[in-house]
């Protein structure tokens, strides 16, 4: 039972996750000049046609933001294996400090500058909440959760395996909450400007609530290994 309920918030953690991480996306997009700071891969394109172009100030913004975005990765990464904290509650610590910070930022400085901790937020995100219930899924972009729902269904109705049905209704899951959280991003900072971030922060808060309530359904299961050795050699 309780293991059911662990896959159950599992999930719906993640589901909530890539809620925010769909937020944080059009976040960027619709209150900083059109940059997105969930990935990689548009600012390396931007960068390289500011090299090409000759602007080195936009250059070294552009370089900026991708060397955070890396250091971050790496900082997760040393975190997690030598000090070992809750990384999931640690992570939501990061995205609302971040997501604040970028409010906070005066709008003089270049979008891309403010857009500096959502780069750090994401990063973070990525390497903390990398998938759930077996299934590995990034929760700040969504193309690679497209293709396997979309092959995850195709498989189905070719197998009828009730396994990959399972499989396509996570990803189906995964894809809507990301539309989701975009659609409240783009809505929440075009009719409240940047004052929408705190409907981000709503977003995290809830993640909390799911973390501590997931967390303790973990300290029961261990409890209940505990006192039933036999039980936990057989799981």
């Amino acid at each position: 039972m309780e293991q059911t309920q662990k896959v159950k918030l599992e999930k719906l953690l993640h589901y909530n996750m890539t809620c925010i991480g769909g937020f944080m996306g059009t976040c960027a997009i619709c209150g900083f000049e059109g940059n997105f700071a969930s990935a990689q891969t548009g600012n390396i394109m931007s960068l390289t046609k500011e090299l090409v172009g000759g602007d080195l100030f936009q250059v070294s913004l552009r370089l900026g933001a991708l060397i955070l975005f890396c250091l971050s990765m790496a900082v997760s990464f040393l975190i997690k294996r030598f000090l070992k904290p809750d990384m999931e509650r640690l992570s939501l610590m990061v995205d609302g400090g971040c997501l604040l910070l970028s409010l906070t930022l005066p709008e003089g400085i270049p979008a891309i500058i403010r857009l500096y901790p959502v780069f750090i937020a994401s990063s973070f995100q990525w390497g903390t909440f990398s998938g759930a219930g077996g299934y590995n899924s990034a929760s700040i972009f969504t193309t690679n959760n497209l293709k396997q729902c979309v092959l995850s269904w195709t498989q189905y109705v070719l197998d009828r395996e009730e396994a990959m049905l399972d499989r396509a209704w996570f990803y189906t899951w995964t894809v809507t909450s990301f539309i989701t959280g975009a659609v409240t991003g783009c809505i929440s900072m075009l009719d409240m400007g940047n004052k929408g971030i705190f409907i981000g922060l709503a977003m995290i808060l809830l993640a909390e609530l799911i973390c501590r309530r997931k967390n303790k359904c973990i300290r029961r299961e261990q409890d209940q290994m505990d006192k039933n050795p036999r039980q936990a050699a057989a799981l």
